[in-house]
């Protein structure tokens, strides 16, 4: 038996070995299935994170197409405001154009209105001679009409009224 119990210490052997290697081998198995669940897991969760940012992205890239509109948008409203800017600023130098013309027509006329006013002062002045004058020479005229008929008297009071009439002449000029 020793060749017998040589072949079943080594079949014994060889069945320990093998079994060990079988438990190692399902060991080994259980263990890289536990890794390719786990693997799966984070695949899994990695492929929802991923579909998430994804849906993120899509999102963001509507707001930015969104915004981008927006952005046009405003931009034309700028540019529109900037014309209506234009504008306004060329009327409003227009305007004061027109504004300093008639400062300076008003200006004038003032000078103007003060000049007329000194000549209707003048007038009015040469009026109130005019009217002393006429006055006087009324007067003169009535003594002459009412005098005594001396020829004295007459020439005395003509010569009065001429120097009268004279200086009212000139005044009034």
């Amino acid at each position: 038996m020793d060749g017998n119990a040589r072949t079943i210490k080594f079949l014994w052997v060889a069945i320990a070995i093998l079994a060990a290697a079988a438990i190692g081998l399902a060991i080994w198995a259980f263990s890289a299935q536990s890794q390719v669940n786990t693997l799966a897991t984070e695949n899994a969760s990695n492929e929802q994170v991923i579909s998430q940012d994804q849906d993120t992205i899509d999102k963001a890239g509507t707001s930015l197409s969104g915004l981008e509109q927006q952005q046009g948008a405003l931009k034309a409203e700028y540019e529109q405001a900037q014309q209506e800017l234009n504008v306004e600023q060329k009327t409003a130098s227009q305007r004061e154009q027109t504004i300093s013309q008639l400062h300076q027509q008003v200006a004038k006329e003032q000078a103007e209105d003060t000049t007329l006013k000194g000549q209707l002062k003048v007038s009015q002045t040469k009026e109130k001679l005019a009217t002393a004058c006429a006055s006087l020479l009324e007067h003169g005229l009535n003594q002459i009409y009412n005098a005594p008929t001396d020829a004295a008297t007459y020439k005395e009071v003509t010569k009065l009224i001429a120097k009268s009439a004279t200086k009212c002449a000139n005044y009034v000029q």
